[in-house]
């Protein structure tokens, strides 16, 4: 009973997490985040994660994901 309990838990908590891509504030979809992502790669090279990262998120885009 112990385990129900914990799985109910666990998906009410990811039921109510809200959108997990947005764009300004605003829900968006994963290609929408993709493509971004990939301009961004484009702009500043592969390799460096963290400034496709920073890219990513001046251009007003968040992954809200676990």
């Amino acid at each position: 009973m112990r385990y129900v309990f914990v799985l109910c838990t666990l998906l009410a908590g990811c039921a109510s997490r809200g959108p997990e891509f947005t764009h300004n504030g605003e829900p968006t979809t994963w290609e929408e985040y993709q493509r971004a992502k990939a301009e961004c790669e484009l702009a500043v090279g592969g390799e460096n994660r963290a400034a496709v990262d920073v890219c990513v998120r001046d251009k007003g885009y968040r992954w809200w994901g676990s």
